[in-house]
């Protein structure tokens, strides 16, 4: 097992960084200190990914990890694995803390409930070369209130986004609406709305499991 060493900067910001040999399931160990009170939490960092990679915290190490911020991966290529950033049921899970997630360029999938059960997020970013949208992946976002699906994607499959009852706006930005299986949306904000291109407002509203949210569309 590879260990990882380092200090946070005067803002309280560290990088875990990733060896080119990385082959993934590697466990890390994040250790806080302060005024001799020492503070643990283990991430298990995401398996089947091709090459390196960073993960970055924009908080700070002021009760960690209550204060970690928006969580950035970069530097990923191919798919996040099952479950790889998952919240877990403990409290003070990292993933669990972070207020949102910006994920760079390369990554291509995400895979089942990769980022579930991330409760106090409420931003996502997703890059432009994402193609799949796992089962459940997203689900239990509970203040999530907006989300914008790249047009690079072309599936998102069963309760991606479930359970994400801030949910009020989902934007769309491909042409051709991409397949999606069934409860995507399920238990979000009853008020949801989904904005799509208005020239292609048809063609959702009428596809394959799309139409279940007919009456919740709008074109822009």
């Amino acid at each position: 097992m590879t260990i990882y060493t380092g200090v946070a900067d005067q803002n309280g910001d560290f990088i875990v960084p990733f060896s080119s040999s990385y082959t993934g399931g590697e466990k890390i160990t994040v250790a806080a200190e302060k005024e001799g009170a020492l503070k643990t939490i283990e991430l298990f960092a995401p398996s089947e990914v091709i090459g390196g990679g960073v993960i970055q915290f924009g908080g700070t190490l002021n009760d960690f990890p209550k204060n970690i911020g928006v969580i950035t991966l970069t530097g990923l290529a191919g798919p996040i694995n099952n479950y790889a950033f998952a919240g877990n049921s403990n409290d003070s899970n990292i993933f669990k803390m972070a207020t949102g997630l910006n994920i760079e360029f390369g990554v291509d999938s995400i895979n089942e409930g990769a980022f579930i059960n991330w409760r106090n997020s409420q931003y996502l970013s997703l890059p432009s070369s994402l193609i799949s949208i796992g089962v459940l992946a997203f689900m239990s976002w509970v203040k999530i209130q907006s989300v914008e699906i790249p047009s690079s994607v072309a599936e998102i499959k069963g309760s991606a986004f479930s359970d994400c009852s801030m949910l009020q706006e989902v934007i769309m930005m491909s042409l051709e609406p991409p397949a999606i299986g069934a409860n995507v949306f399920e238990a979000t904000h009853p008020n949801l709305i989904i904005k799509v291109p208005a020239s292609s407002l048809s063609a959702y509203q009428t596809a394959n499991q799309w139409s279940a949210y007919a009456s919740r569309m709008v074109g822009y």
